[in-house]
């Protein structure tokens, strides 16, 4: 199947998620390696994800422009991770983040997800704040975040884990 990109970088495209992802999902959401700094390298089990899953495309219709979102590969439309706009635990606020597969690590995936979703949140939905968390200990999500222009703002707790919080505001 084709994909519909709405954001294409250098060498990823951004879609909505789509039933079809489960599979790419379930490898993502299970990978002790990747949930690491999630929810300390537990798998997510198959239900929840595609819970997950289901709620990611209902969520389309509910806020538009928003969500969470499958990060591709344009040479070859291989499902990379995903990368998301979306409310932050009760906050108010729009949280950017992302989560890739392995195979996607240490290649600049995660920083190019990260400012096409950010110029796409100022530029296309004309919001004024953006913000992402990362625990203290993830020195590589923090590198992502800061390079995509979020500055650190304060130590917080959200999703009942310490985090550095950052934040972005429009020029």
């Amino acid at each position: 199947m084709e994909s519909t990109f709405f954001l294409r970088g250098r060498r990823i495209g951004i879609r909505h998620l789509r039933p079809e992802d489960l599979q790419d999902l379930l490898q993502l959401e299970q990978d002790p390696v990747v949930m690491t700094y999630i929810n300390g390298g537990y798998p997510l089990p198959d239900e929840e994800v595609k819970e997950r899953l289901s709620k990611a495309i209902n969520f389309y219709n509910e806020s538009p422009g928003l969500g969470k979102f499958a990060v591709c590969s344009l040479e070859n439309d291989k499902f990379l991770g995903w990368a998301c706009l979306q409310p932050l635990d009760n906050s108010g606020e729009i949280e950017l983040g992302y989560r890739l597969h392995q195979h996607a690590w240490g290649q600049g995936i995660a920083s190019e997800a990260s400012a096409l979703l950010r110029d796409y949140y100022f530029n296309t939905l004309k919001l004024e704040r953006l913000v992402a968390i990362t625990r203290h200990d993830n020195f590589a999500s923090r590198k992502v975040i800061e390079k995509t222009g979020l500055s650190f703002e304060k130590e917080a707790v959200f999703y009942n884990t310490d985090v550095l919080y950052y934040s972005l505001h429009k020029e």
